[in-house]
């Protein structure tokens, strides 16, 4: 008669006991003793299933999506998400799309393992909320709920925004001031703006332009500088053309050539981390004044006799107005201070012999001769 053998607990597990019964002996056993076995064991493993199809959506709004129940499965946001027992998604975006999976659960016993997860399902997305924000000419879908966005108006513009939620809680502020619905005004440079509806927030960074005059001082020789207040530690500034060529990087820009020239210009200053900080309007045309020329004469000039300092500046003469001429010994001491008095200023330097410098300085500009008088 074969053996039998009985397993009292067959669910899944480790070390199991066997039970082994009616082992016989045939033949002359006569001399032998039969003694039953005893402390015999087996791993029972749980037994594997198939995954279910991806899961597909029951029912949806505008933050939550309820998937089609699948018998003993349990469900996640693909692909990271945790496992629930629910299909149920709930504090999910508006205007959204999620993927989900499916596997089915273990079994209680233990005697079946999780089935490996379900392919992701298509994308399912959220329904739009019942409201519309308007934003000049920018499309209210790249707006980012709890998000952020970039926006730059042109030169001299405003924004208008308007929000249609009906029955919902909406507050509008610019830069941490609260403002209503309709034409803001923004400041020149950034500007962050926050529409709130309900617990939902969209920001937007609008940037706008600074008139150039604002942020470039232009000099007499051909030079355009960044005006104090807009340079600052870790600051680059890029200078273009008006068809949008990179010029030159840095504080001031000067044009290369002798004459003067009518180009436009715009600047773009940029902090340590390259994000934007200031950008200027176009110029439009702009001439860059000439050089402007400084002459002395007779030098050497004879104590008592008269010196000339004549300057060439074209026909930007009435820019001399306003302009000085400081007189510094060798050692560097003012001793004189004498208005020029157009293009031609007539000096009589009675300081004794020696050696003279004579300093033309006008609105951004100055210029330096050394003068004998013997």
């Amino acid at each position: 008669m074969p053996p039998t053998a009985t397993i009292p607990d067959a669910n899944a597990g480790s070390a199991k006991p066997v039970t082994i019964a009616t082992i016989t002996l045939t033949g002359d056993n006569g001399n032998y003793t039969l003694t039953q076995p005893s402390g015999i064991t087996v791993d029972i493993t749980p037994a594997s299933q198939p995954a279910p199809s991806a899961p597909v959506a029951a029912t949806i709004t505008t933050t939550s999506v309820t998937l089609a129940v699948i018998t003993n499965a349990e469900y996640r946001i693909a692909t990271e998400g945790a496992w629930q027992d629910l299909p149920l998604f709930e504090n999910l975006l508006p205007n959204t799309g999620y993927s989900f999976q499916a596997r089915i659960k273990a079994t209680a016993d233990g005697n079946y393992a999780a089935s490996p997860a379900s392919d992701p399902s298509a994308p399912i997305t959220t329904l739009k909320e019942d409201i519309e924000i308007a934003i000049d000419d920018l499309p209210f879908e790249d707006l980012i709920p709890n998000g952020s966005i970039s926006y730059n108006v042109t030169c001299g513009a405003d924004i208008t925004i308007e929000v249609s939620a009906p029955g919902r809680a909406v507050s509008i502020t610019i830069n941490g001031v609260t403002v209503p619905q309709g034409i803001i005004t923004l400041r020149n440079g950034d500007n962050t703006i926050i529409i709130t509806i309900d617990d939902v927030t969209y920001t937007l960074i609008v940037n706008k332009p600074i008139d150039f005059d604002e942020m470039v001082i232009v000099r007499w020789e051909n030079t355009m500088t960044v005006r104090e207040e807009f340079t600052g530690a870790g600051y680059t500034y890029q200078w273009y053309t008006d068809n949008g060529a990179l010029l030159y990087t840095g504080i001031r820009y000067s044009e290369p050539d002798a004459g003067y020239l009518s180009s436009g210009y715009s600047l773009v200053v940029t902090n340590a981390a390259g994000d934007i900080v200031f950008r200027s309007c176009p110029s439009g045309d702009l001439s860059l004044k000439t050089s402007i020329i400084v002459k002395a004469y007779p030098n050497p000039v004879s104590t008592g006799a008269t010196l000339y300092m004549e300057v060439e500046a074209n026909e930007y003469e009435d820019l001399l107005q306003g302009a000085v001429i400081e007189i510094y010994n060798i050692t560097g001491t003012r001793i004189g201070y004498i208005p020029v008095q157009g293009r031609l200023t007539p000096i009589t330097p009675n300081y004794g012999q020696g050696t003279y410098i004579f300093v033309l300085k006008g609105d951004g500009f100055s210029r330096e001769l050394r003068v004998v008088v013997e």
